[in-house]
């Protein structure tokens, strides 16, 4: 899947209240944003002050669930991609809002990789196919 970029934010922001479709740079201005620390955060990292070029602080946590109290407690932010998606399905999600960054000049792309050889068991194919589903939404 590939997809535009998502801004998720909580009720503690000021934007969740506002009936927006978007949201853009200049609004993100004001905000702090979590970034969930993986192998390619310095990368992400990188790529979100070239592209915001004003925010003010980036948060880096090694936990889910810290983003996710970050975000639901706290005005900050945090990207993802095709994210309103799994919110939808989940009601321990339901106080965060998703909306796509306006005029993002970069994407995010989903995927798998696998061996040629490789036939994953039951329940590699059932999230495979479950998580398929979910994305075509």
């Amino acid at each position: 899947m590939d997809d535009e970029l998502k801004i998720i934010f909580g009720k503690s922001n000021p934007m969740f209240g506002q009936e927006l479709e978007f949201v853009t740079n200049e609004m993100l201005a004001s905000y702090p944003i979590v970034i969930y620390e993986t192998i390619l955060s310095s990368e992400l990292i990188e790529t979100i002050r070239l592209e915001l070029n004003n925010v003010p602080r980036i948060i880096t946590v090694d936990s889910r669930g810290s983003l996710l109290d970050i975000i639901r407690n706290t005005p900050a932010v945090t990207i993802g991609t095709n994210s309103s998606v799994p919110y939808r399905h989940t009601p321990f999600y339901h106080d965060v809002k998703t909306l796509p960054l306006k005029q993002s000049s970069f994407s995010m792309e989903v995927g798998w990789v696998s061996r040629a050889d490789y036939a994953p068991n039951e329940a590699g194919a059932y999230f495979i196919e479950r998580l398929t589903e979910i994305t075509r939404e």
